[in-house]
């Protein structure tokens, strides 16, 4: 098949599998249901697991990512060779067998974890377990080393997310030019929501401050870091902004991302509205421009990100039904205004 007729393909295959899935104003019947059961009876046709109820909602959302992958891969697979940037999205999943990895065996785990099944793009050797030298022998991962880090602590979690959201960003200038506009909007926006989003934890939840903060950022100029930066100047800002006045942040360029201000209570910055907020919108901005220069590899950038919004949805939802979460609460944790 010519690279035409795949896109043709990927598209018409594309286009069917979005419109079952629970996004945009299908995303509120995953709000509508009451218990972990119904709402695996909702998103899947196979016969309920056998779990304890505090296990179901893991299920959901392993079983949930998987299929997204799966479908991902499946598009991918009517392309000789597929567009770098197809792969670089699909190589969050290989970092993250990599961390799965890592710390199985740092913790003496005997049983084979929970790999992503990545099938034949996968970079780590799975069925060479537990041998991580073999695991990783002639990767990409080998350039760390063929012994186990001595130290898989946040700081090597850090170093590998920046390495990442670095080699996605390399990968946009490699999409012919005429397609390249919706890829560096798209692309962009998520690495400054990352940014903000971890800056904004390690801010609040840990009282980090800004000097040590900055060095785990993603620059596109990582040796000048600066509020002019594409990538890290956003999160740069709000690390000077202050936590407890709205007001101050009303000119910032994600603002609207924040969780609203109510005359009842104090108000003060929610790292997890703002990254669920900036998540959904990223989704609705791919749904947008789902059916916008449809033979090219806006498609799969679009699908790759409506279905990582479809899983963040279903797994917001389920951990609201596990632990009670009221419907206004939930509302307002999924970003609706």
């Amino acid at each position: 098949m010519d690279r035409s007729g795949a896109y043709a393909y990927v598209y018409a295959k594309a286009c069917g599998i979005v419109s079952k899935s629970f996004v945009g104003k299908k995303s509120g019947r995953l709000f509508s249901v009451k218990t972990l059961g119904e709402l695996w009876t909702l998103l899947f046709e196979e016969e309920l697991p056998m779990v304890p109820e505090g296990l179901l909602a893991y299920e959901i959302e392993r079983k949930a990512r998987g299929e997204f992958i799966s479908s991902f891969i499946s598009l991918l697979s009517a392309f000789d060779k597929p567009e770098p940037v197809c792969l670089a999205l699909l190589d969050y999943f290989n970092f993250e067998n990599y961390k799965i990895l890592v710390h199985a065996l740092d913790e003496k785990q005997k049983d084979v974890p929970s790999f992503n099944n990545l099938g034949d793009y996968s970079t780590l050797n799975l069925a060479k377990w537990p041998s991580f030298t073999e695991m990783v022998r002639g990767t990409f991962f080998a350039g760390f080393g063929l012994s186990l880090p001595e130290k898989p602590d946040a700081s090597w979690e850090n170093m590998l997310d920046k390495l990442f959201y670095r080699n996605l960003w390399d990968s946009v200038n490699k999409i012919p030019s005429a397609q390249r506009d919706f890829a560096i909007h798209i692309i962009k926006n998520q690495i400054e929501i990352e940014n903000i989003s971890w800056a904004l934890r390690l801010r609040v939840y840990f009282d980090m401050k800004r000097e040590d903060i900055i060095p785990m950022l993603v620059f596109e100029d990582a040796e000048n870091p600066s509020s002019k930066d594409v990538l890290g100047g956003t999160a740069m800002e709000a690390l000077e902004l202050p936590l407890d006045n709205i007001e101050a942040w009303k000119s910032w360029k994600f603002f609207k991302f924040l969780n609203p201000w109510s005359d009842s209570s104090l108000w003060s910055v929610d790292p997890r509205y703002f990254e669920q907020a900036g998540f959904t919108w990223l989704g609705q901005q791919a749904l947008k421009n789902f059916h916008r220069n449809p033979f090219s590899v806006n498609t799969l950038l679009c699908f790759f990100k409506i279905k990582q919004s479809e899983v963040s949805l279903i797994r917001t939802a389920a951990e609201g039904i596990r632990l009670q979460v009221s419907e206004k609460e939930m509302a307002d944790f999924r970003g609706n205004r």
